[in-house]
Parts: structure tokens; C-alpha cells; sequence
């Protein structure tokens, strides 16, 4: 029973490295960044600004719409961006072609410096078929390595849907 179990997990593992999440586009980083909201509140020599109020974000192609977004930058560099919502949502399309990635959670951080993105409570990130859902997702954009937690407290446990590739056979 337990070669079994790890058969299982070994299958899983296998299966999530054969379809994984797409690397982001590094024209992203060099793209200027559009934002519109309500209202904004801009610290300029701490390098952070808050924008509040039906937030949109555009970054080449990462698009995060959100109820607040906190936007943090050094020597005129953006860092980090912290966007929250009841959801706050992020998208990206990783590369020509790949399909866009789609995520949601009440707190969402992606940092531009590290290539991170983390969602925190009722995550969600979508590619194609292929989703998960936790409490806490973390992918690292740069080594395409995805982690995902549950929550002890909601008794709420990580799902995966991992759609198969479907190959053409060649004659």
C-alpha cells in the first residue's frame, strides 16, 4: 500500500513537470507600467504608492485588477506589487505560446525584481486546463517551480487539475 501511495505521488509529480506553468516574457519588466484608480497616495522618496479604489494595473502583459494595489519601487525600479480584493486578480501571458495564466486570492504579490508571485487566501492560478487551488500558492516564475499549501484552520486541502498533452502521432 505505501509503494502504492508513492507510485501515486511519484505520478502526480511527474505529471505537473510534463505541463508545467509557462516562464514570463522578460519584455514584461522593460514595459512601462499604466495604472488608473480613484485615488493615489505617492511617497515618492520611501518609493511607495498606494492607489486605491477599482485599481487596474498593466505591465506589458501582466494585468492585475484589484481593490487596493501597493506598488513599490527602489532607484526608480519597480520591486513589488501587493494588490488585494475580495478577489484581487492577476493574468499573464508567460510567452507567444503559451496560455495565459490567471490567478485570484484576496492578497496577491508579485514581485518583479524576484520573479514571484504569491497568493494568499482562496488562491487560485489557472494556465490552459491546468489549475490549482490552496490557501497559499507560490510560483517562481524564473525556475517555473509552483507550490501550493492548504489551510489547516478551513480544513481546506490543495486540488490540482493537470490536463494531459495530447500528442499527435506522426506517420
Amino acid at each position: 500500500m505505501i509503494l502504492s501511495r508513492a507510485k501515486g505521488v511519484l505520478s502526480l509529480l511527474l505529471l505537473i513537470a510534463a505541463s508545467p506553468l509557462s516562464y514570463a516574457l522578460e519584455n514584461d519588466k522593460k514595459s512601462p507600467i499604466y495604472i488608473e484608480a480613484n485615488q493615489v497616495d505617492m511617497a515618492e522618496k520611501s518609493g511607495i504608492s498606494t492607489y486605491s479604489g477599482n485599481v487596474s494595473l498593466e505591465q506589458g502583459s501582466i494585468k492585475i485588477n484589484a481593490d487596493n494595489i501597493v506598488v513599490y519601487t527602489q532607484n526608480k525600479k519597480l520591486q513589488r506589487i501587493i494588490a488585494t480584493g475580495n478577489p484581487a486578480l492577476f493574468s499573464q501571458k508567460p510567452d507567444k505560446r503559451s496560455d495565459k495564466v490567471s490567478a485570484s486570492a484576496s492578497h496577491v504579490e508579485y514581485s518583479s525584481a524576484k520573479g514571484k508571485l504569491i497568493l494568499l487566501n482562496n488562491a487560485k492560478m489557472q494556465q490552459g486546463a491546468n489549475v490549482f487551488t490552496g490557501n497559499r500558492i507560490e510560483y517562481d516564475t524564473i525556475n517555473d517551480i509552483l507550490s501550493a499549501k492548504s489551510s489547516k484552520k478551513a480544513n481546506q486541502r490543495v486540488k490540482a487539475v493537470i490536463q494531459p498533452e495530447t500528442f499527435s502521432e506522426q506517420p
